[in-house]
């Protein structure tokens, strides 16, 4: 201002205005402006100021220190002098006093304050119309405006005229009414400064606070808003306001709106024609004092609109009526907010939202979100519970047309009855819910949250709609009694999964129930969720469902095809039916399946589950881990089609009962079943149960049958020992004739079991069917009945079959029953009739019972055949023989003997014989009549018609080929052997079996001849004169046996010395010494007698001896009479000179060469007279090869045939016998001083012309002696007696011979043996002899028995010397108990006899009539090398492949048992033959626990017939030699194990999705296929191909992170197990995934059978981008709104197919959008979308230039941004989006 310019009239009005008011200032203005002037006084005066400039300065620079108070003196208009005190009209700074007048504002004014004190105070403007202004600074405090009196009057309006007011001071000043609202009245009030009220004040125009002006009423101020126009509220950002109490009055047309924020500390009341509209701001309840209703509206809920409405208390606050909020719903502090029940907030927005809550409760009463709205309940970022209310009595929760209430956190509690309402385009989600009262629906909503996400002591009842269980979380459900309709239990976001739990007692559920992919709903006790509904409605489970207990009530029809488990009391009054690839759960104990039967697909159970029910089957049953199924009522029936099967790895399952009717397919068991109930327990209506291996059926109830209908049976398709088992104490006889056993007999049956595969009967297979009975307390006499199926014969004809028992082992040996199979009809029943009756004599014990072809057993002969070689011209000669056992009715119609040589010229008059015995007797057998035809390789017998037949069990036969030999056969003809094997002999009525080719002797063949010998040709003697009868020569002829040979002639030379002449002989004569004793007896027989001698020779022509098998060797003798007048000492001696030409024997047979054979000289002495009596010689009565010719007697028991003889001679003092006619002896024996007793030894008389007199005579009475002393005396004494002493008595020679020997063990290098009885002798001796039956021992030798009874060092051998038999043992040896040889070869065949005997060393005589004979072959050496490397691979279900690398052994075998390992019990012994068969378990030999899979030479074998998941242990020995000579090395042979593959799965793991994903990491879920257990696979970059496919029978090792688990391929495992989701970690960003989920079954170690096919979304693929899946506009991720900042995004865009969308929310506060893409990797584009999808703008550089998209004044909505490579572009690396929104426009648009 330049002062110097300052006119007058300024000045005067300066003066005026400002200095007079000094004057009349009040005492504390003066003070304040006197104390103040002197200081500035000072302070110019320093400056070098004037006064008088300081005082113009002091005007404009502190008007306040020119104030004055101006007082109205008189009613007037403002702007008149008259009307104020001294003419001075107020201005500016002017404190106004307005007393008991009426003052007009005709004026717009600036004062500082402004008081009305006096009753008739009146301030108001024209009425005449006009709008003035007053400005009221209030710079100096206190009260800017102050109605101090109750009654005065400020209306800012009178007729047409306003008054606004502003107040601008800063310094705070207040506003005072000591009257009623409606004394002090405005229009327009305005605030910049800052004002404070605690009265009540009307404002019937806008309230502006402006800048940083300050409005804050307290109590108990009131601004009342009133008038019927239209009126904001505006408060600016940086200004403050806050109403104590704000009233619109209910005026019509009382409408307020407001677009900004603000406070109110106690309450808002709108009137019922009035209104509030709040566009934007916040108006914010901060109570602290108690008042219950913060907000009162009296009108509709149109009338009171919010945009955020806050409300802050630390008291119990309340709302009366209904209103609007259109932004966000905040409650805080930690007083309760409880709108009146009857009210409703209407939530009314597009952009969404939010209710957030804290501190003290919220109670609200209807809450409506309207069509397109969009409301969050709490703020899920922030950690805390801000999502909490109730809802009052009878109040409901409505969303409407496609409006959206979500709550993200906290609990929604409806406190009482009440309703939940949303329309079907709508989204209703609560976070958690709780219900305290009777609520209803009808409307489908969601629950998000987790702990208590559903509870109250309430109930909700839906009649329609889905409640969609959404939390991923865990979330529990702790409300009960609850009614849901539709049940859905399924993530809201994507990537996500919902989990919940409940344990409440009771929810029903009126629809359907749902589980999502990944999902998962648990109920624990006590739960019990029921189906109520008439519909029919489903379970659908693609996650994990687990119901406690679960209900189906009686006009319930509930439907699955998904699995899920019920842990408790399933109770079905209704119908329930699972099917599909469903899998039900059941894991609780006790009667977990109640009322009625309800239909499953597959069933688990996991508890101790204890039924009273039964249930229907279509799939599979299983018991698994500790739980047991154990029915105690009910029938299950298995009835689906294909395969069912019955297993687990729990206990075995117990049925009460139990029935099978399939359409198609059997029942497998894969565990133990139980069946408890009686008559009719098991029914096989229409199906099998397989026993698939080892598994067993048990009748725990002795009542309990089985019904098998025509042609349905319980089988076993594998090997083990499997069966189908009675109650094992007292079964009934219903019981075990249902089993098949019918009528028996004798005895009290414990127990049967009925196996269904078939057993060695004696080295044939069995039908499919065998019975073990237990019995006890008598002799089991007979089984009537047993029954069996058309299916268990195989290729069996039923004619052939018979019936067979074995007592206690299956290894036994095997009875045949005589009884008849009859197949006509069903049950088949075969009538056994008594053919057990004494075979099955046992007191206590047990049988087994079975059916098998009637097989013909051959097996070689080893005895009465011909001996070798053949000679010439033989007759039936039985150059063959085979032993047939038959094990009932059956006819040999066919034989086809091998020969090895062509049989033309050797063999004549070829046939078959059948004999009852094992030794052919020629003439004796039964004639078989056959065609005979041979080959030069075969003997065929065929039309075979008689002696062909076996009628019964148990008959054996022997059968001889014979034939006659040739006789042009000679030492030069070929050998011959024959030969049978198994397909040689056809029978019919049976099947043949014979373990190995049968082979004959090999015969070589000679020629027919007579040997010719000397034997008991007479020594040197003297003959006298006169003597008859003289003895002169003795020789034998022996034939080849047995073929006949006739003697013709015999011709002998004669020669005659020192004067002898033929005339002097006379009468020869020809004995055959029958006894072979050398002398002349009764006995022999006179073959030709009185010939002469003629030119010197003796011929015997005529003859007809004959030699032949009985008869092969004879014995000759021949005399002559020596006449009275021979010359004395002329000589003779007889020869068989020529014996081809002396001796002449009928054709073809021929005499041997050799020769001369000579006779001794006898020499003629003159006759005389005898002196003395001489024993001449003892000899036995019956000849006995080999015994002395003098000194041995054999001492006899009374009346055996078996004489000695004694010849006694009468001699002359020259010792020259003399003929003694009539001279007659007695005899007696002396030993020592013993005298043996005689016998038939009366005194005999020698004959006329006789010299001796013999005696026959039987020894008694002696033990066997040495030094026995004959005497001999004539009883006329008158010639002296003869005494021969050193006689030799031995014992005498056993009756009995030793009973028959049986061979106990085989060594290498010994053999034990025994036999069965001792005859009666006193000792017996073990002869053993390699290669042939041994020799006979020698009479009169006593043999010691081998050092160390070693056949190597023997103490005495006789026979060959290369082959002698060897003495192993002598004494008393006792029978039953084994004798051991030693010193044997290894696999040599030795051949034992045991000859009984009497008497010690040279008395010593043996029974050598029919010892018994056996042989047998030593075991070859034991290997000493074990195979080794024994490994099993390539496993199936049913196969193995078993390799290993051999030992030293020749050959091995391999031992296979099921389920468990083999120990020392399946070793094979030595000296024994197994049969083998690669599939396990059928014709192998069974070891007991083992079964025999492999015998041979190679090193391995593919095992067949196996049982899935089964562990099955091999061994391997190695051995030596075959059958009885086997040696099998036991020490340390490998063993291996390998389980075979479970069942593989049948349905596979599908529907991944991904959750969670992180840079690093995402949860990977799906939905389970049909198998036990899962892995998944993970590759990087690529898709997983056949090389990541897992290998059965291998276990892999999950890990989560990446890279840690089992390698397989280029993939890893990266879960394994039961479960269906895993977390995926240590990931790289960007880089594609791709997953697949293998379903396997796995029971024992490495059983594992992967299911390897794809199923839908399996495999998949994730890249590790957090925001995908984001490929399309529908799924565009949802960004955080910019909201005036900047969101920054980073994405990746890694495959061909990859693209990313983005979505976010423009306001009308912000509505321009700029969208940056930067930091590209590649060449990728962008696109902005509106909220309709239509395209804004698109990018408009390429490469990896940063492309910005602008868009100003968008309208309010969603927007969407594509990110995309260009041409396919992609890369790992990621791509950074920047989006901003802002209030001031964006330059330079992208076109």
């Amino acid at each position: 201002m330049d002062c110097h310019n300052i006119t007058r009239s300024n000045y005067s009005l300066f003066h005026n205005q400002r200095i007079v008011s000094m004057k009349h200032a009040n005492t504390k203005h003066s003070d304040s402006a006197a104390g103040y002037m002197p200081d500035i006084r000072n302070k110019l005066r320093r400056k070098g100021m004037t006064l008088a400039f300081a005082i113009i300065l002091a005007f404009f620079a502190f008007p306040a220190l020119n104030a004055a108070t101006i007082t109205s003196t008189a009613t007037g208009n403002w702007s008149s002098t008259a009307t104020w005190a001294g003419g001075v009209v107020p201005g500016p700074g002017d404190d106004v006093v307005i007393a008991a007048h009426t003052v007009t504002l005709d004026q717009s004014v600036s004062i500082n304050s402004l008081v009305l004190n006096n009753a008739a105070s009146i301030l108001q403007p024209p009425s005449a119309g006009g709008t003035y202004l007053m400005t009221i600074s209030g710079s100096s405090g206190g009260s800017c405006i102050n109605l101090s009196n109750a009654t005065a009057l400020l209306d800012a309006s009178n007729g047409a005229g306003l008054i606004n007011v502003s107040i601008t001071g800063t310094t705070s000043s207040a506003i005072t009414n000591a009257g009623i609202t409606t004394r002090l009245v405005f229009n327009n009030l305005t605030i910049s400064g800052t004002v404070t009220s605690v009265s009540p004040f009307t404002v019937e125009g806008n309230i502006d606070v402006s800048g940083t002006g300050s409005f804050v009423a307290a109590t108990p101020s009131v601004v009342t808003i009133n008038g019927s126009n239209t009126k904001t509220i505006t408060k600016a950002t940086a200004g403050t306001l806050s109403f104590y109490d704000l009233a619109l009055a209910s005026t019509s047309g009382n409408n307020v709106t407001t677009a900004s924020s603000f406070t109110v500390t106690q309450t808002m009341t709108v009137g019922a024609n009035a209104a509030l509209t709040a566009s934007d701001g916040t108006v914010t309840f901060n109570i602290s004092t108690n008042t219950p209703v913060i907000i009162t509206n009296s009108a509709s809920i149109t009338s009171l609109n919010f945009n955020n409405l806050a409300v802050s208390t630390t008291v119990a606050v309340t709302s009366v009526g209904s209103y609007s909020v259109n932004g966000n719903l905040t409650k805080s502090g930690a007083g309760t907010f409880i709108p009146a029940a009857a009210s409703t907030v209407r939530f009314n927005n597009s952009l969404k939202k939010r209710i957030s809550t804290t501190g003290g409760a919220v109670t609200f009463g209807n809450i409506t979100v309207t069509d397109g709205s969009y409301i969050e309940i709490g703020d899920g970022s922030t950690g805390g519970d801000q999502g909490s209310f109730s809802i009052g009595a009878a109040a409901a929760i409505t969303v409407q047309g496609s409006g959206k209430l979500i709550a993200v956190e906290g609990t929604v509690t409806y406190s009482a009855a009440g309703s939940i309402s949303s329309a079907s385009g709508s989204t209703l989600t609560f976070y958690n819910l709780a219900v305290a009262g009777a609520v209803t629906t009808s409307s489908s909503f969601n629950i998000a949250g987790g702990t208590a996400c559903f509870s109250g002591a309430g109930t909700l009842t839906a009649t329609a709609g889905t409640i969609t269980f959404s939390g991923n979380a865990p979330a529990t459900i702790t409300n009960t009694g609850s009614t849901f309709f539709n049940v859905n239990i399924a993530p809201l976001v994507v990537n996500q999964v919902a989990s919940v739990s409940t344990a409440v007692a009771a929810i029903t559920v009126a629809g359907n129930f749902t589980v999502a992919a990944g999902s998962s709903f648990s109920a624990t006790t006590p739960s019990v969720i029921t189906f109520t509904n008439i519909a029919q409605r489903t379970i659908t489970n693609n996650g994990t469902l687990s119901f406690f207990g679960l209900t189906v009530d009686a006009a319930s029809d509930v439907v699955t095809t998904s699995s899920f488990t019920i842990a408790d009391v399933f109770t079905n009054t209704g119908t329930f039916t699972a099917s599909g690839t469903s899998t039900i759960t059941l894991s609780g104990a006790g009667t977990n399946i109640a009322t009625t039967a309800p239909t499953f697909q597959n069933v688990i159970f996991t508890g101790a589950s204890t039924p009273a029910i039964g249930m229907n089957v279509k799939g599979n049953m299983y018991v698994n881990g500790a739980g047991s199924y154990v029915a105690s009522a009910g029938t299950t029936t298995f009835n689906g089609t294909g395969t069912q099967y019955i297993g687990g790895d729990g206990s075995a399952a117990t049925f009460f009962n139990l029935t099978v009717n399939k359409s198609s397919g059997d029942i497998v068991l894969l565990r133990n079943i139980n069946v408890a109930g009686a008559a009719g327990a098991l029914t096989l209506t229409s199906g099998d149960i397989d026993l698939n291996g080892d598994r067993t059926i048990f009748f725990t109830a002795a009542a309990g049958t089985l019904v098998e209908a025509d042609g349905q049976t319980v089988k076993n398709t594998k090997a083990g020992l499997g069966y189908i088992r009675s109650e094992n104490a007292t079964p009934s006889a219903a019981q075990l004739t249902s089993l098949g056993l019918q009528t028996i007999a004798g005895a009290t049956v414990t127990e049967v079991r009925r196996y269904h595969n078939a057993v060695d009967v004696d080295g044939v297979a069995s039908i499919n069917r065998y019975y073990r009975v237990d019995f006890n307390t008598a002799d089991l006499t007979d089984i009537a009945q047993i029954r069996f199926d058309n299916s268990e014969l195989g290729s069996a004809a039923a004619a052939s079959l018979g019936v067979y028992a074995v007592p206690t082992a299956l290894s036994g040996t095997w009875v045949a029953s005589s009884g008849t199979v009859d197949v006509s009809g069903y049950p088949e029943f075969v009538d056994i009739g008594a053919g057990f009756t004494t075979a099955l004599a046992n007191a206590t014990g047990t049988y087994f019972i079975t059916m098998a072809p009637k097989t013909i057993a051959t097996d070689a002969m080893v005895a009465g055949l011909a001996t070798n070689p053949l000679t010439a011209a033989a007759t039936s000669q039985a150059i063959f023989g085979f032993r047939m056992d038959s094990p009932g009715a059956a006819t040999l119609t066919a034989l086809s003997v091998g020969i090895s040589s062509n049989p033309t010229g050797k063999l004549t008059n070829i046939a078959i014989v059948r004999s009852a015995d094992s030794i052919y007797t020629a003439g004796g057998e039964s004639a078989v009549t056959a065609t005979v035809n041979t080959t030069a390789s075969t003997i065929d017998f065929t039309s075979i018609s008689t002696n062909n037949t076996f009628t019964a069990a148990g008959q054996t036969f022997w059968y001889f080929v014979i034939a006659d030999i040739g006789s042009s056969v000679n030492t030069g003809t070929s050998p011959i052997q024959c030969s049978l094997n198994q397909s040689g002999v056809t029978v019919s009525g049976g099947a043949v079996v014979a373990t190995t080719a049968l082979s004959g002797p090999v015969y070589t063949f000679q020629p027919l001849t007579v040997t010719v010998a000397n034997a008991n040709t007479p020594a040197a003697a003297d003959i006298a004169q006169n003597t008859q009868t003289a003895l002169l020569y003795g020789f034998s002829l022996t034939g080849t046996s047995p073929a006949t040979s006739t003697i013709n002639s015999i011709t002998l030379g004669i020669t005659l010395n020192s004067g002898a002449t033929a005339g002097q002989f006379t009468n020869f004569t020809l004995y055959q010494d029958v006894n072979n004793n050398g002398i002349i007896d009764p006995a022999d027989v006179n073959a030709q007698t009185g010939i002469s001698i003629v030119a010197g020779n003796v011929t015997f022509s005529g003859l007809t001896e004959a030699l032949n098998s009985t008869t092969n060797t004879k014995y000759y003798l021949v005399t002559c009479n020596v006449s009275g007048t021979a010359t004395v000492n002329g000589t003779i001696r007889a020869t068989i000179s020529n014996p081809p030409v002396s001796v002449l024997v009928n054709s073809p047979a021929q005499v041997n060469t050799g020769g001369p054979f000579n006779g001794n000289t006898m020499t003629i002495r003159a006759s005389g007279t005898a002196t003395k009596l001489v024993i001449k010689k003892i000899t036995p009565f019956t000849a006995i090869t080999g015994n002395p010719a003098n000194t041995v007697i054999h001492e006899t028991a009374i009346g055996n045939p078996n004489r000695f003889r004694i010849t006694i001679e009468a001699r002359d003092n020259n010792d020259v016998p003399q003929v003694a006619a009539g001279v007659q002896a007695n005899m007696s024996v002396t030993v020592g001083s013993s005298v043996l007793t005689t016998q038939n030894a009366a005194a005999r008389t020698i004959a006329a012309g006789q010299t001796n007199v013999t005696f026959d005579a039987i020894l008694t009475n002696a033990t066997g002696e040495t030094g026995v002393e004959l005497t001999v005396a004539d009883n006329a004494a008158s010639l002296a007696s003869g005494t021969l002493s050193g006689i030799t008595v031995r014992a005498a020679e056993p009756t009995t011979a030793t009973g028959a020997i049986t061979i106990s063990t085989i060594g290498t290098t010994s053999v034990a043996l025994q036999w069965a009885t001792n005859g009666n002798g006193s000792d017996r001796i073990v002869v053993v002899r390699q290669g042939q039956a041994p020799s006979a021992p020698a009479d009169g030798i006593e043999y010691n028995g081998a050092t160390g009874t070693s056949f190597a060092t023997p103490a005495a051998t006789f026979g060959s010397t290369a082959l002698g038999s060897v003495v192993t043992h002598k004494g008393a040896l006792p029978a039953t108990t084994d004798v051991t040889v030693n010193g044997l070869t290894p696999g040599q065949t030795y051949y034992f006899a045991v000859y009984e005997y009497n008497g010690a060393g040279a008395a010593a005589n043996y029974l050598l009539t029919a010892p018994p004979v056996e042989f047998t072959t030593t075991k070859f050496a034991e290997p000493t090398i074990a195979a080794t490397g024994l490994t099993i691979t390539n496993p199936t279900t049913t196969t193995q492949t078993v390799s290993w690398t051999n030992g030293n052994g020749s050959r091995r075998l391999v031992v296979a048992r099921m389920g468990a390992a083999l120990t020392g019990t399946e070793e094979p012994a030595d000296n024994n033959g197994y049969m083998a068969n690669a599939a396990f378990g059928t014709s192998g030999t069974d070891l007991g626990n083992g079964f025999i899979v492999y015998n041979g030479t190679g090193n391995s074998l593919t095992v067949t017939n196996l049982a899935p998941n089964v562990t099955y242990y091999y061994r391997v020995y190695e051995y030596n030699g075959l059958d009885a000579s086997a040696n099998y090395l036991l020490t340390s042979p490998p063993n291996a194990n390998r389980t075979t593959l479970q069942v593989e799965p049948v349905t596979q793991a599908s529907n991944l999705t991904f959750s969670s994903v992180t840079t690093s990491a995402t949860t990977i879920s799906w939905t389970n296929g049909s198998g036990n257990n899962r892995i998944v696979v993970a590759r990087a970059n690529n898709p997983i191909t056949s090389s990541e496919y897992p290998v059965d029978g291998t276990t892999y090792t999950g890990a989560a992170a990446f890279g840690s688990g089992t390698a397989i391929g280029n993939g890893y495992v990266v879960y394994q197990g039961t479960g269906n989701t895993v977390t995926m970690t240590s990931l790289a960003y960007g880089v594609p995934y791709y997953v697949q989920v293998f379903e396997y079954n796995v029971g024992n170690s490495a059983s594992e059978n992967y299911l390897l096919s794809a199923a839908t979304g399996n495999p998949s693929l994730q890249i590790v981008d957090p925001n995908e899946p984001n490929n399309s506009f529908a799924t565009a991720r949802e960004i955080t709104d910019p909201e005036g900042t900047t969101t920054i995004v980073t994405g990746h865009v890694s495959l061909s197919t990859d693209e990313d969308w983005y979505s976010f929310n423009t306001s009308t506060t912000y509505p321009h959008v700029r969208v940056k893409l930067f930091n590209l990797p590649k060449n990728y584009n962008l696109e902005l979308y509106d909220p309709q999808g239509n395209l804004l703008r698109r990018s408009k550089y390429r490469e990896t230039t940063e492309e910005v998209l602008i868009i100003n004044n968008a309208a309010p909505g969603e927007y969407t941004v594509r990110v995309f490579g260009v041409d396919g572009a992609t890369s790992p690396l990621p791509f950074t989006m920047a989006v901003s929104t802002s209030s001031i426009e964006y330059e330079s648009a992208t076109p």
